[in-house]
């Protein structure tokens, strides 16, 4: 499967923002009535790519509809040129080269265009990354972009990636703090088997399973003057079998399918293996004497139970895995990560 998340660009966010991101099983009787959230309701799909399962949302470029991959793990819009209508293909900008996990490259120019998120105006042109060529360092000769910007597509099953991580990338970043309607206080991402929607300013009334804090970005604001946090450093302490907890960085990512560790890792693999054998039991908790928020068993299920090795990689990834055992609450206002049961 495809794993191509951004390795660190430039980071940024917004004021007092709110990014939920929910999944699918609940953890306590107490658990959130997403139905009566309330809030502005922006439809996502879920669904099976070629190679993994994704979230898709809906956006539009200059007139034109556009599926996007729904990502915390980067921020601001990448689009394929062969995607867009011509008026935005042949627009000149400034380079870029972006590295992705996985040896993923993509390179183009970064453009303003004028955008919908799913009917949803934005206050003005939106900085879009053009993709004009998707190909594979010389580390990793089979990574998805083989086979260019079309077989990368089908990989992810969408005409790009839409952004929606907590900092910016460049004057990229994401397009839910630039609608027209203002930067919201708080935004909802709710899913299950086929759909799921973002719901912006959504109201709670239950307490966090648990809270963890970002760290800043860098910068530390958005263009728009918002604070940034960078969700993909987030201190999480997890453990193996076991094996001793080990307190690392973890990326909460939506555009990973599968949860992955390091090779490694206290109580998994030393060697290059792709998979955990099923059964096996990890924990999360948010320091190393606190009671668990996570328990689970491995097993064979994309973004419910299957979890990987990547070589090479020194942080621990959610992947979908985590979003649906929990709603994760991560606040642009004090940086802090609240994990919500679904009800």
């Amino acid at each position: 499967m495809p794993r191509w998340w951004p390795r660190r660009p430039t980071a940024a966010a917004g004021t007092a923002l709110l990014l939920l991101l929910v999944a699918c099983s609940g953890q306590r009787d107490d658990t959130v009535n997403l139905t009566a959230l309330g809030g502005l309701d922006i439809p996502l799909e879920v669904g099976q790519s070629s190679a993994d399962r994704r979230a898709t949302i809906a956006t539009t470029i200059d007139g034109v509809d556009q599926t996007l991959l729904f990502d915390t793990g980067s921020a601001g819009v990448s689009v394929f040129a062969t995607a867009v209508p011509d008026s935005v293909a042949s627009m000149t900008g400034d380079p870029f080269q972006e590295r992705f996990g996985g040896g993923v490259l993509l390179i183009g120019v970064t453009v303003a265009v004028p955008m919908e998120v799913a009917g949803n105006t934005t206050s003005g042109p939106v900085a879009i990354r053009l993709v004009q060529t998707a190909t594979c360092d010389s580390g990793a000769p089979d990574c998805a972009a083989r086979e260019g910007i079309e077989g990368l597509a089908e990989s992810i099953g969408a005409d790009g990636i839409f952004g929606a991580g907590l900092w910016s990338s460049g004057s990229a970043y994401s397009p839910l703090t630039q609608l027209a309607s203002g930067i919201p206080g708080a935004i909802a991402v709710t899913w299950g088997d086929t759909d799921g929607a973002v719901i912006l300013d959504p109201a709670f009334d239950v307490d966090p399973v648990a809270t963890l804090q970002m760290p800043s970005g860098t910068p530390s604001e958005l263009p728009s003057g918002a604070n940034a946090w960078d969700n993909r450093s987030v201190p999480i302490c997890w453990q193996i079998g076991e094996a001793p907890r080990s307190c690392v960085e973890t990326i909460l990512d939506t555009g990973a399918a599968a949860m992955s560790f390091p090779i490694g890792f206290p109580g998994g693999p030393t060697t290059n293996v792709e998979e955990l054998d099923p059964g096996q039991q990890i924990s999360a908790a948010v320091s190393s004497d606190a009671a668990p928020f996570l328990e689970f068993a491995t097993g064979t299920d994309l973004g419910e139970n299957l979890v990987t090795v990547i070589p090479g990689q020194s942080s621990v990834n959610s992947g979908l895995q985590f979003f649906d055992d929990f709603i994760v609450a991560f606040s642009l206002a004090d940086g802090t990560v609240r994990l919500y049961p679904k009800g």
